[in-house]
């Protein structure tokens, strides 16, 4: 898969490697990337459809997170944690540096950014946490 990727993209037969990674799970598109070149990550995860893009990026590791945090725009970045689960983006967030942190609750919405103190608020142990 990840040779016949590779080719897609050398090609730049975009349209069919987008119709490719959408039939695999999120989780098999996050270890695809994980063992691409990283010039070519940004490329082929802004093929994926928005909602592909958010449940891969909540299965990626948190350093190839933060690297493709540092590659998007703000409009991007944004469309991501809002369509993420508010759970999978409080986990990133627990991961990421503060400056990565405040980057990304300044572009959420208000109502977003609320849910999401709130819940990092919890202790680690708590019920809300889990």
């Amino acid at each position: 898969m990840h040779k016949i990727i590779l080719e897609l993209l050398k090609t730049k037969q975009f349209s069919k490697l987008r119709t490719l990674l959408c039939e695999q799970r999120p989780a098999d598109i996050a270890h695809i990337l994980s063992d691409m070149p990283s010039d070519c990550i940004p490329i082929v995860f802004r093929l994926l459809p928005k909602d592909l893009a958010a449940e891969t990026f909540a299965e990626l590791d948190s350093d190839l997170q933060k690297n493709l945090i540092e590659q998007f725009g703000n409009r991007e970045l944004h469309d991501i944690i809002e369509e993420m689960y508010l759970d999978d983006a409080v986990d990133m967030l627990e991961e990421m540096p503060a400056n990565v942190v405040k980057r990304i609750l300044k572009i959420t919405t208000p109502k977003t950014r609320a849910q999401i103190n709130d819940l990092l608020r919890y202790p680690d142990d708590s019920a809300g946490s889990i």
